[in-house]
């Protein structure tokens, strides 16, 4: 029934792309926690994930790329960094190709995705309609991997057994806890995102999207992945500094306190036992470095170490290896395509992140670019734990909405209203005196 279910949807995004663009896209991201629950389907030796991550560049890029968007200096200097990480990562698919057809169509359209990613939501999210059509499209995304958390919480069913340092997973039915921290920590951010931009005026829709936040934190922490509970960590220490809301940081500690009584301690020790390694090294009792950070040390040494016995040519342009089991983005690129494809990788992330701290710093449509600031603490946690690259729908969000704040905010809401003087004492941060700060007067 998934399968059928997964395979419908995928047909009706593909009919949708191809005759209403921008209504396909919508239907793809809804869809695609669904499709990716149907990860052992493989027909003819693609999966229906494989399969979707084809069709959007397909036939979406060719009409992306004839936009009269893309005529803006500043929407040109964005696209650049999208085509430095694309060709960041495209050195080995054709390796890749030449090794193993299915493999390297698979590397090929995993790149494309990546340049996809910078065009596709700043192109469609052009008015607060958009925006807020595509927020909704995100939150209902998440009601599938919520739904199925909460399913297997009630009812103690488990489809796949995963565990880290004795603390069993709840996965759902996806292939392993990736899964549900991308959508748990897009769930979490598009439910704050609508609620600060389009603040709801009926009570009930509040309560609907705090109820939906508090379950998707739950279904994520459930997860146990370090990541997940890393990049909470800085949102917090992020929306606290940036709103000057030093209560609000206090009243959420307090909560977890109360509930970590209310579970007779449980939450306090299921959280220092999946980080027991990491403190048990940094208070000396434990010498193996390897081994912490789930063993992540261990392969990027191993792996570093690889790359310094290729030859000149591999070292610099990669092509050996795709580099997918490395956890770590930055050591991805460098494995899968040499310190030219790292060189291009690194400097194009650091200039989004410069770019993001500035337009919150400056005061420019500082709402906005908070959310801007938030997803790129989100994916540096990911990229120096993991390999997002890897992943297509997590880029479309990441790069997707990235630019969107980056591109779009003059045009989004009634910014010359927020131009209004702001005299708060307590600042934290030095935003211009007449710029707009986050929230409303």
């Amino acid at each position: 029934m998934l399968i059928l279910l997964g395979i419908i949807l995928l047909t009706v995004s593909t009919v949708l792309l191809i005759a209403r663009p921008y209504y396909g896209f919508l239907m793809i991201i809804m869809s695609k926690p669904i499709i990716d629950m149907t990860w052992q389907f493989r027909p003819g030796g693609f999966s229906l994930i494989q399969m979707a991550s084809v069709i959007l560049p397909v036939l979406l890029l060719p009409r992306l790329l004839q936009s009269a968007y893309w005529k803006d200096p500043k929407h040109r200097v964005w696209m650049v960094l999208g085509i430095m990480v694309f060709i960041g990562q495209f050195i080995p698919s054709i390796v890749s190709l030449l090794q193993d057809t299915i493999a390297g169509f698979d590397s090929i359209f995993r790149s494309l995705n990546v340049f996809l990613a910078f065009l596709m939501i700043p192109a469609f999210a052009t008015n607060d309609k958009r925006l807020k059509q595509i927020l909704i499209a995100f939150i209902i995304a998440g009601l599938a991997p919520l739904a199925v958390s909460i399913y297997s919480e009630l009812t103690g069913t488990v489809w796949r057994v995963r565990t880290t340092i004795g603390l069993e997973r709840n996965i759902g039915l996806y292939h392993n806890a990736v899964s549900i921290r991308h959508f748990g920590l897009q769930s979490i951010l598009v439910s704050l995102m609508y609620l600060q931009l389009f603040t709801p005026k009926k009570l009930i829709i509040k309560l609907a999207l705090f109820t939906y936040l508090l379950l998707s934190t739950y279904m994520l922490y459930r997860g146990y992945t370090r990541g997940g509970m890393a990049t909470l960590a800085l949102w917090a220490i992020i929306w606290v500094i940036v709103y000057r809301k030093l209560h609000w940081g206090l009243i959420t500690a307090a909560g977890l306190v109360a509930v970590d009584v209310y579970t007779k301690g449980a939450l306090s020790t299921e959280v220092i036992q999946l980080f027991s390694k990491e403190v048990d090294f940094y208070e000396g009792g434990f010498t193996d470095n390897r081994k912490i950070l789930n063993g992540r040390i261990g392969i990027w040494q191993e792996d570093i170490h690889v790359w310094a016995e290729q030859n000149r040519i591999n070292q610099f342009f990669g092509g050996y290896y795709t580099g997918l089991g490395t956890h770590n983005e930055f050591l991805r690129s460098l494995l899968g395509n040499g310190l030219f494809g790292l060189a291009l990788y690194t400097v194009s992330i650091v200039s989004i992140g410069l770019w993001s701290a500035a337009k919150l710093l400056s005061g420019d449509a500082a709402r906005y670019a908070i959310f801007a600031v938030m997803i790129m603490a989100m994916y540096a946690v990911e990229a120096a734990g993991a390999t997002p690259g890897a992943f297509p729908q997590y880029q479309w969000f990441v790069f997707g909405f990235i630019g969107t704040f980056l591109l779009n905010a003059r045009r989004l809401g009634d910014n010359q209203a927020e131009r209004r003087p702001r005299r708060e004492p307590n600042q934290m941060i030095n935003i211009a005196d007449y710029g707009p700060v986050p929230g409303r007067p």
